[in-house]
């Protein structure tokens, strides 16, 4: 009875101060709420709780953000990632904990703890540095595993930084305006504070105050809404109230809030952010009103706190606070003194936003504000007079960039005339002429003999270095042509762009299987050379796209992206860029900002006819059809009567309610593609069935069924997915038991395309909530020589002996969700399936019944198509 009595002594102890820290957290006393956490994590530890550790633990990382304990909040997260994704880790701390609560707080909890090692990890490294693009990717995919769809916002909100931090201030104002226009009714809405925060902030550096103050005065109202109201709407007033004295329109502050002007709200030290903020708004106004001193006094209390906790974006922050005060004061030596130690690390964190910053701080033209402006505002007392661009629309381009065989960029001061230059153009110019490239061994030879005396221009370097790996073949001098590369490229080992060709050599060198080249070339040395290239010159667009090539192929999705989003940032116009990077983020499951890239691309100038057209397919999968329709029109501008635009355009019109429009579309595609007849007649009938026109319907739908599916290849099984979806969704024209409509729910499920809201909407007439469990079931499915000539088989599946099929089953056990999921295939094939797995996902209160159909494959892996279509 002891041991019982002591048991729920300590669970009491641990629900009081669990409920301490919640109100504590309430009213932001951060300070006292970390405190009582790390208490609690000793004592749950001590005591082997689980699941009230991972609670505290969760208290500290978010509250150390507050309290710039960055690095403790750094490394609780990555214990708490552990906890989390490794149940034997788990159970180090409790052997007998709860499967059900672990469970849960799994589901909710691991989405964050990623959020915060992001977060922490960028505060103290600098939000641009290594890995940290990664990041975005990682936590977008957890909330996706975990179901925690609203911390897909916290990620954008992260990636926001990511992006000011490397000078991409349009996509930065993309992701914080994304995730501040969230609907009200959003998974993620309760961030639209933390996003109009950030795009109020990015406004104001690029001096756009009166966008930055009613972007705040509508955060106001967006604070109610924030998991820590209070927070949110100090955080607010403070912006707002500096922004207000930076328009000279400070008077309007009490009637804009209500609010007295200078108030804090909070004990000093409870929220160290917020005392900041409060400081560097007091320093603002010490600005306006001539008090320099007392502004020094206030920054440079936050200079020395953040540079002794050694953290990056904060810090960078202060001191260029600091060092515009020092400017702006006349002390131009004491501002220079300071910028050294500032521009080292914001190189080493490449953090190209403060180097910019920096470097207009230190413009003896440049016109000094107390925030380090990027661009001086077009009103108030800090109006330079001059015209700005509005920052959506600027691109601060410093392109450095490499156009065919020449280089151009910071190194471009060395660019001189060479004879050297005419012979690599000829060589090019003669292997691009052969057929058979019987001709490289030859030229190959040529180049190499070419003395290293006589290269005497970065340039020659260049040319050299890129003919290298177009002249290679089977049995070259694989060993020589390296050593002969090194040789010409150490002419010029700072000259970023030569560095940079010889990694490329050195990757596509070491890339060729049995060269024997890999002894001499490692991976680290090839990475190094890239590194280097980009230390060089920052701002060199192509070097950045040839180490975001190599990053890509090495399956570094993370390092990629920021070496592509930097050349991108350099050159907007850049179609390969933009169309690279965008690929990128598909493939992260973030097709939204691929699009943003796109869209950007071309408002810059671009006209690849390929940007429009993928942009186009872009929108179609983030569901942005007016925006599809425009881009189909610079489409078909840049690249007349191309196919597959009228069956695009039809989509658009179906999904904006103009079945008429879509009708014409999709007579334009006929005339230019009768192939397409198959895709073209579903479309039709979506349109017949949208001008309640059934009988049409019904006609247009006997010839889909006509057709034998097997032979459609224009479109991946996505495509065929979402045609039949749209297909099935139309037929709600026809009566429920129709005969042709039945003939297409038969089709569907032999070809295992049947849509999930047949599934929902039968199961949600059929039954009552109860409680149940969510079975992955996967089933192998026998075939014999029917096959061949089943209406159900689809294309590159004609060699199939056996397929294995999912199905998602709501039941209550084991046994009822395979005898559901049996049931269900034998409407797919006449001979019964054998159970090979099952898994499950989770228990929830719902309707029992099929939830969804799953994908089909064969061990055999189907021929790749390159060629089809994905709507």
């Amino acid at each position: 009875m002891s041991n019982d009595k002591e048991s729920n002594d300590i669970d009491q102890r641990i629900a009081e101060m669990e409920a301490s820290i919640v109100n504590l957290r309430g009213r932001c006393l951060e300070k006292s709420a970390f405190e009582l956490a790390n208490e609690l994590a000793r004592l749950a530890r001590r005591e082997q709780r689980l699941i009230p550790m991972l609670m505290a633990q969760f208290y500290i990382v978010n509250q150390a953000q507050n309290l710039f304990q960055n690095r403790r909040g750094r490394e609780v997260s990555v214990e708490m990632i552990s906890l989390l994704e490794n149940p034997e880790h788990a159970r180090r701390i409790q052997a007998n904990y709860s499967e059900t609560q672990y469970a849960e707080i799994c589901s909710w909890m691991t989405a964050c703890a990623y959020d915060n090692l992001a977060t922490h990890t960028g505060e103290i490294f600098g939000y641009n540095s290594d890995g940290m693009h990664q990041c975005i990717a990682d936590g977008i995919s957890v909330c996706h595993r975990t179901g925690k769809l609203q911390c897909v916002a916290c990620f954008r909100m992260y990636a926001s930084n990511v992006y000011l931090a490397s000078d991409d201030v349009g996509m930065a104002l993309h992701y914080a305006t994304l995730v501040a226009s969230l609907p009200e009714n959003d998974s993620g809405s309760e961030r639209r504070w933390h996003g109009a925060k950030n795009r109020a902030g990015i406004l104001a550096l690029t001096g756009e105050l009166p966008a930055a103050r009613d972007t705040l005065i509508k955060s106001l109202e967006l604070a109610k809404s924030y998991h820590n109201p209070l927070e949110a709407r100090l955080d607010s007033l403070c912006q707002l109230e500096s922004v207000l004295w930076l328009m000279g329109e400070q008077e309007s502050f009490s009637k804009l809030t209500g609010e007295t002007p200078g108030s804090r709200g909070l004990p000093v030290g409870e929220s160290l952010i917020l005392d900041s903020r409060w400081d560097y708004r007091d320093a603002t106004i010490a600005w306006c009103q001539g008090d320099f001193s007392k502004a020094l006094k206030l920054v440079n209390r936050w200079d020395q706190r953040l540079l002794y906790e050694n953290l990056s974006p904060e810090w960078f922050e202060a001191r260029l606070r600091l060092i515009a005060i020092h400017r702006v004061a006349g002390d131009f030596d004491k501002a220079t003194e300071l910028a050294q130690p500032l521009s080292k690390r914001a190189k080493i964190a490449r953090d190209w936003v403060t180097a910019r910053r920096l470097a207009r701080l230190m413009d003896s033209d440049a016109l000094l504000t107390p925030i380090a402006m990027l661009t001086a505002p077009l009103t108030g007392p800090f109006a330079s007079g001059t015209t700005t661009v509005s920052v959506e629309l600027q691109a601060d381009v410093n392109v450095a960039n490499a156009d065919n065989l020449s280089e151009k960029g910071k190194d471009s001061h060395e660019v001189k005339p060479s004879p050297l230059t005419n012979l690599f153009q000829q060589i090019l110019e003669e292997v691009q002429s052969s057929e058979d490239g019987n001709n490289r061994p030859r030229l190959l030879e040529t180049v190499m003999a070419i003395p290293v005396e006589q290269f005497v221009a970065p340039t020659d370097a260049a040319l050299f270095l890129k003919l290298l790996p177009i002249l290679l073949f089977n049995g070259a001098p694989f060993k020589e042509v390296w050593k002969n590369g090194e040789a010409v490229a150490s002419r010029f080992s700072q000259t970023s762009f030569v560095v940079s060709l010889l990694a490329s050599l050195g990757h596509a060198l070491s890339s060729i299987e049995n060269s024997g080249i890999n002894e001499r070339i490692g991976a680290s040395q090839i990475e190094a050379l890239f590194r280097k290239s980009l230390d060089l010159d920052p701002d060199n667009a192509s070097n950045h796209n040839r180490a975001a090539n190599y990053y890509h192929k090495q399956g570094n999705l993370g390092e990629a992206e920021r070496c592509l989003a930097r050349a991108f940032r350099l050159k907007r116009n850049d179609g390969e860029f933009a169309m690279h990077l965008a690929e990128i983020y598909r493939t992260t499951d973030r097709p939204r900002d691929g699009l943003a890239v796109l869209d950007l691309c071309q408002r810059e100038g671009c006209t690849e006819p390929q940007v429009a057209w993928t942009a186009a397919l872009s929108a179609v999968m983030v569901k942005q059809y007016q925006s599809l329709l425009t881009y189909l029109d610079r489409f078909e501008s840049l690249s007349p009567d191309q196919q597959w635009v009228g069956y695009y355009r039809a989509i658009g019109n179906l999904e904006l309610g103009d079945p008429r429009k879509a009708m014409e579309a999709l007579d334009w595609e006929e005339q230019r593609a009768p192939e397409h007849a198959f895709a073209i007649e579903i479309l039709r009938a979506c349109a017949a069935s949208a001008l309640d026109q059934p009988e049409q319907y019904r006609k247009h739908l006997e010839t889909v069924l006509e057709f034998q599916w097997s032979t459609v290849d224009s479109f991946t099984l996505t495509g065929m997915q979402s045609l039949c979806e749209r297909l099935w969704n139309a037929s709600a024209c026809l009566p429920e038991k129709d005969a042709v409509r039945l003939r297409l729910l038969n089709r569907l499920y032999k070809s295992g395309l049947t849509p999930d809201s047949y599934f929902e909407a039968r199961r949600m007439e059929s039954g009552t909530e109860e409680p149940v469990n969510l079975y992955r079931c996967v089933l192998s499915q026998p075939l014999d020589e029917q096959w061949a000539n089943f209406e159900g088989r689809l294309h590159d599946q004609d060699d199939w002996t056996e397929y294995h099929c999912l199905w998602g089953i709501l039941g209550s056990d084991e046994e009822t969700a395979e005898k559901i999921a049996k049931a269900e295939q034998a409407k797919c094939y006449h001979l019964p399936a054998n159970l090979e797995k099952m898994e499950c996902l989770g228990n929830y209160n719902e309707v029992p019944g099929t939830l969804w159909q799953g994908i089909r494959w064969h061990d055999k892996p189907a021929r790749k198509k390159t060629d089809t279509i994905d709507t």
